[in-house]
C-alpha cells in the first residue's frame, strides 16, 4: 500500500502494482509518503481517494504461477513450506498438468491461509486465493466484521456487488491497458488529487509496460496463451469463483467509457 495524506494506492500483488509504484513516487507532488508493508491490509478505513490496479483473473492466476516457476514470489515459497508435496507438482515443470495442480490449491485459500477464515470477521473458507488479496486491499481492519456480515459468504455477483461497492476505489486501472487507462483518467480530470507534476506523461509514457514479469507472462499477455494451460474444469471454476475481480473490472470499463 502506498499512502499519503491525500490518498492511497493499493499495491495488488500481479497487477503492475510494483511498476505504478515507483511511478507514482516520481509524478505526484507529495510531501510525505508513510511507511506501509507491501501487500498489506490497511488497519483503518481512509476517507480519501483510492487506486486499484485490477487483472483478468485467468492471467491474474497464470502470472502467479509462472512468476514461481522462475522461483519468485512470496506464494510460491510459502506454498513449498506448507504444502511441499503440492509445491513440488505444481512446479514441477511448465506444464499444463503443473498448472492444475497449483490452481487446484490456489483456488481455496482456506488451507494457504487458515488465519482469514477464523471468527465472525471471516472471508468465506471457499475464496480463492485472488478474491481474498482484493477484499484484503479494499476492506480495512476494522471493517471487515461489517463487510463479512453483509456477505454473509454469499459469493455470487449480487451479493459481491452490494456487500463491496462501498468500499469501491475511486480509481479502477487495468492491468493489461495501465498506462492507456491512466492517461485517459488524467485526461478527464480525474486525477487532480494526485497533484501530478507537469513532466508526469514523460516519466509515465503512454506505450510503456511494466517490467515486473515471468518468462512466461507480461501484462499485455493474450488469453490465447493461458487458455493452452486451462483445463475446461480450472477455466469455469475460476469464472465461477472470480465474481470479485470480475466485478471490479466492470465497473472500471463503465468509469473509463464514462471519462471525456
Amino acid at each position: 500500500m502506498l499512502r499519503t495524506d491525500k490518498w492511497i494506492y493499493y499495491d495488488l500483488e500481479k497487477t503492475g502494482c510494483t511498476y505504478l509504484d515507483k511511478k507514482l513516487r516520481k509524478i505526484c507532488n507529495v510531501s510525505k509518503f508513510f511507511v506501509t508493508k507491501k501487500h498489506e491490509r490497511p488497519q483503518v478505513h481512509y476517507s480519501i481517494p483510492k487506486l486499484l490496479t485490477i487483472r483478468d483473473p485467468f492471467l491474474w492466476y497464470f502470472s502467479l504461477w509462472s512468476y514461481g516457476l522462475d522461483g519468485k514470489g512470496s506464494f510460491a515459497k510459502r506454498l513449498s513450506k506448507i504444502a511441499p508435496h503440492i509445491s513440488e507438482l505444481a512446479y514441477k515443470e511448465n506444464s499444463k498438468d503443473s498448472f492444475s495442480y497449483f490452481l487446484d490449491f490456489a483456488l481455496s485459500c482456506s488451507h494457504y491461509s487458515p488465519r482469514l477464515a477464523l471468527g465472525k470477521s471471516a472471508i468465506p473458507f471457499s475464496c480463492d486465493i485472488y478474491t481474498t488479496r482484493i477484499i484484503t486491499m479494499l476492506v480495512a481492519a476494522d471493517h471487515l466484521k461489517g463487510f463479512s456480515e453483509n456477505l454473509a459468504a454469499d459469493l455470487s455477483k449480487d451479493s459481491i456487488a452490494k456487500a463491496l461497492n462501498p468500499y469501491m476505489p475511486d480509481i479502477l486501472m487495468r492491468t493489461s491497458t495501465l498506462n492507456q487507462d491512466f492517461h485517459q483518467y488524467a485526461r478527464s480530470g480525474k486525477l487532480e488529487f494526485l497533484n501530478l507534476k507537469q513532466d508526469w506523461d514523460q516519466v509515465l509514457p503512454l506505450e510503456d509496460k511494466p517490467r515486473n514479469a515471468s518468462k512466461l507472462s507480461s501484462s499485455n499477455m493474450l488469453q490465447d496463451k493461458v487458455n493452452l494451460y486451462l483445463s475446461t474444469y480450472h477455466r469455469e471454476l475460476i469464472n465461477c469463483k472470480s465474481q470479485v475481480a470480475l466485478h471490479c473490472l466492470e465497473i472500471a470499463q463503465e468509469r473509463l467509457s464514462s471519462c471525456h
